[in-house]
């Protein structure tokens, strides 16, 4: 079972600037129906059995810190990790894994605080178990798309990521789900 999950929550929303710089919150406390997005991804991954939650902070951080806490109103417990500067995604969890090493000790999930899915962790746990065995380190969660041409798409070989394309490519594929 997995216990942590990061999720990258620091970006400057660049994209969604009209809400963000209007509303002046990041990109993850963008509301939809009434509830910020990371907020569902919270709620979706704890009422899998995740308990432990490190959110990848930077832009306006301080306001997921707020809104939050340290979780310990909904039964699990939250850790900021704060970037100073823009590090990227590996930047990002390089930096958690250092501040929170117990926490990354053991396989755990990582996703980007910007995008609602519903998934089944156990089956993705499953999968990547099974993966670990032919000596595979991460598990990447895809999904097809009908135009991949606005995503980076991924080629894949009996199950394997053969190749990632950058965006531009037309056509129907799979691209990286960002969990």
């Amino acid at each position: 079972m997995l216990n942590t999950a990061f999720i990258l929550a620091g970006g400057l929303g660049t994209r969604l600037s009209e809400i963000t710089k209007e509303k002046q919150i990041p990109k993850p406390l963008v509301r939809i129906c009434e509830k910020p997005i990371i907020e569902w991804q919270i709620e979706e991954l704890s009422s899998q059995g995740i308990r432990n939650f490190v959110l990848g902070i930077g832009y306006l951080g301080n306001k997921v810190r707020e809104y939050f806490n340290n979780g310990q109103n909904r039964g699990i417990n939250i850790f900021y990790s704060e970037e100073k500067e823009l590090l990227g995604t590996a930047g990002a969890l390089k930096l958690a894994a250092r501040n929170y090493p117990k926490l990354f000790s053991e396989s755990f999930l990582m996703c980007n605080g910007d995008t609602l899915w519903k998934i089944d962790i156990n089956k993705i746990w499953e999968f990547h178990k099974n993966a670990k065995r032919e000596k595979c380190i991460a598990t990447l969660v895809l999904v097809e798309v009908e135009d991949v041409s606005e995503y980076g798409s991924v080629v894949l070989e009996k199950n394997l990521i053969a190749e990632f394309v950058e965006k531009g490519r037309k056509g129907q594929g799979v691209i990286n789900s960002g969990i």
